[in-house]
């Protein structure tokens, strides 16, 4: 059983030598979908890196709270350590 990666290679080395996308996704036992995502996602210029699995997750934090929220959670954080646990 070849390895996901190694499916990518051979999805864009048969595109390279002209094979229709629809062909190759019959010949690999997956969709015509998969094979543009891969075909699309190869860059020469970093070889099979490019093919390799990436991650999904955010790179950047788009969500920072407020200052006044940050005091808030501070000022309860210290409170129950000091054994004064306040309810509302």
């Amino acid at each position: 059983m070849k390895t996901k990666v190694a499916l990518r290679k051979e999805a864009v080395r048969l595109h390279l030598q002209g094979i229709s996308k629809t062909e190759i996704a019959k010949r690999l036992k997956k969709s015509r979908r998969w094979v543009y995502r891969w075909i699309a996602r190869c860059d020469h210029k970093h070889g099979a890196r490019s093919l390799e699995n990436r991650s999904s997750a955010p790179k950047n934090r788009q969500e920072k709270y407020p200052q006044k929220i940050k005091d808030m959670a501070i000022k309860s954080r210290k409170a129950r350590k000091a054994g004064h646990r306040q309810y509302p």
